[in-house]
């Protein structure tokens, strides 16, 4: 019974898991391993690293902000603009 085995992963060994995952794999139907590896690369995802280019862009506006050069708002006057234009 899967739930049962899920239930004591979190006191299970990071090799005792990976044994787990890795049967689950084989034995599952087709249509777990697309959703497994889709849950993989999600998670991968959201551990890049943002270029260069994208930090030196990030930089400049915030160096922006902080000086003045560019408008900003609070997140109340982005509400009320909202509203404004919603009416």
């Amino acid at each position: 019974m899967l739930c049962c085995k899920f239930e004591k992963i979190a006191v299970m060994s990071t090799d005792e898991t990976k044994v787990l995952l890795y049967d689950l794999i084989e034995n599952s139907d087709e249509k777990l391993i697309p959703i497994l590896y889709s849950l993989a690369m999600e998670y991968n995802h959201q551990h890049h690293e943002y270029s260069e280019i994208f930090l030196a862009e990030l930089k400049e506006r915030h160096s922006k902000h902080l000086s003045g050069e560019s408008k900003s708002y609070t997140w109340d006057q982005i509400k009320e603009k909202i509203t404004r234009r919603v009416r």
